[in-house]
Parts: structure tokens; C-alpha cells; sequence
């Protein structure tokens, strides 16, 4: 896990950070919360999540505390389907590249 750090965004900095948190707490308070927008939050904060996350010193409480939305089932079914998507590319990509070495060198077959 440690060695999928992502970058922040460039549009993003601490400030911005943390108003995406401190929007997304309040939002977890609402009837009717306005999940694109909190697709587009979970977004933004993917780095500083996993930063968080990685660095192996949260508890699970502490990280809910942050981002309520993890343990949202919808929000929960929207990460694994963008991990799923990343996951999808990287094997694209991993499939161009040996397709791309002679045939005798390929390594996935």
C-alpha cells in the first residue's frame, strides 16, 4: 500500500484540503447530501488520504473521523469502482508494453 502514493492535484493545497474535509463532515449531516460533489471532494482528497492511510499511524477511527465517506456504502461502491478503473488502465498499459517487446522476450502470455 505504501507504494501507491498519488499526487496532490496541482489545483489543490492544504487550504484547499482541508475545505474539501470540512465540507464533506458537514455534508455527511444532511438528508439529501450532494454526492457528485462529494465524488469530486473524495477526488481531490485522494492523495492526502492515502497519505494518511499509508503512513500507518490512524486507527480506522481516526480516518472516518476525517472522511466519514469512506463508510458511506455508496461513496464505499464509487472507490472501489475508480480503483477498479485504475486497475483496468494499468493492465492496458502493462499489455501495450509486452506486446511492444519481441515475441520470445513477452513475459505475460
Amino acid at each position: 500500500m505504501a507504494n501507491y502514493k498519488p499526487s496532490r492535484p496541482c489545483s489543490e493545497d492544504d487550504v484547499s484540503i482541508d475545505a474539501h474535509i470540512s465540507w464533506m463532515q458537514q455534508e455527511t449531516k444532511k438528508r439529501k447530501p450532494c454526492h457528485e460533489r462529494v465524488n469530486l471532494a473524495m477526488t481531490a482528497t485522494l492523495a492526502d488520504r492515502r497519505h494518511l492511510i499509508t503512513k500507518g499511524t490512524a486507527t480506522v477511527k481516526e480516518i472516518g473521523d476525517v472522511y466519514p465517506w469512506l463508510f458511506d456504502e455508496e461513496e464505499v461502491y464509487f472507490q472501489l469502482l475508480f480503483l477498479y478503473i485504475i486497475l483496468k488502465v494499468i493492465c492496458e498499459v502493462m499489455v501495450c508494453i509486452n506486446e511492444s517487446i519481441p515475441s520470445e522476450q513477452n513475459y505475460i502470455k
